[in-house]
C-alpha cells in the first residue's frame, strides 16, 4: 500500500504505507520527491522506534551523526540527499 492525501494545497501530504515497505525503502525515491515538494509529511498509525526511524533515514540518504552538519539539539541526526539538498533544507529524526 502506498497513498498520498495532501492536507493543503501547497504544503504537507498524508502519506499511507505499511511499515515494512517504509523500512526496506520501497518508496524511497517518492517519499523523497513528495518531502521535497511538499516540505512535511505526516505518518500516521506507525509510531516507529528510534531504530526504525533511522532506518527509513537511510532509505533516503546518508544519515550524519549530530554535530556533523550543524543539527541543532542534542541526539539528532540529520539526512543527507541528492534530492533535499537544497540551501537551508535539513530533514532530521530523532537518534
Amino acid at each position: 500500500m502506498f497513498e498520498v492525501r495532501h492536507v493543503s494545497p501547497r504544503v504537507g501530504s498524508e502519506v499511507r504505507i505499511d511499515r515494512g515497505a517504509l523500512l526496506e525503502g520501497a518508496h524511497a525515491r517518492e517519499i523523497e520527491s513528495l518531502l521535497v515538494e511538499r516540505s512535511a509529511l505526516l505518518f500516521r498509525e506507525l509510531f516507529p522506534s528510534d531504530q526504525e526511524q533511522l532506518e527509513f533515514a537511510r532509505t533516503l540518504g546518508e544519515v550524519v551523526p549530530h554535530g556533523e552538519e550543524g543539527a541543532a539539539r542534542r541526539g539528532t541526526a540529520v539526512v543527507r540527499s541528492k534530492a533535499i539538498l537544497q540551501p537551508g533544507f535539513k530533514w532530521s529524526t530523532p537518534w
